[in-house]
């Protein structure tokens, strides 16, 4: 018995993890249009993008590092905004704007990478 409670609590712990880690992927989106300058590239477009995406990318990825083992079909909503993060320069025009398509392609890469890492790891059904 104990033992299955210790094998749970490890598991949450690393799937807390990359949860962290997407966390602040959303902070990085957050300030990211003004670090990069996306509005005096003439990326108005990159810079609400960014902005809502990280905003949503942190407030998820909290809820999942507080709530692991109740909050798992987050990390598939992440999954799904790290692929938003991919197409959204080309659907939004902002595609030629080299910083923040970069920008955006980079992170929606990391994002799905670690929800999904998140989301494997956590296998348990849910309550």
């Amino acid at each position: 018995m104990y033992s299955d409670v210790a094998k749970e609590s490890r598991a949450e712990k690393f799937a807390q993890r990359p949860s962290l880690f997407v966390a602040l992927a959303g902070l990085w989106l957050l300030a990211a249009p003004m670090l990069l300058g996306h509005r005096e590239a003439g990326a108005p477009p990159a810079v609400v993008n960014d902005i809502a995406v990280g905003l949503l990318l942190l407030v998820l990825a909290t809820i999942r590092v507080a709530r692991p083992g109740r909050a798992r079909v987050l990390s598939l909503v992440n999954v799904l905004l790290g692929f938003w993060l991919l197409v959204a320069p080309f659907r939004l025009g902002y595609g030629t704007v080299l910083p923040a398509t970069l920008n955006d392609l980079v992170v929606g890469l990391i994002v799905i990478m670690l929800a999904a890492l998140c989301w494997f790891t956590d296998r348990r059904p849910p309550p």
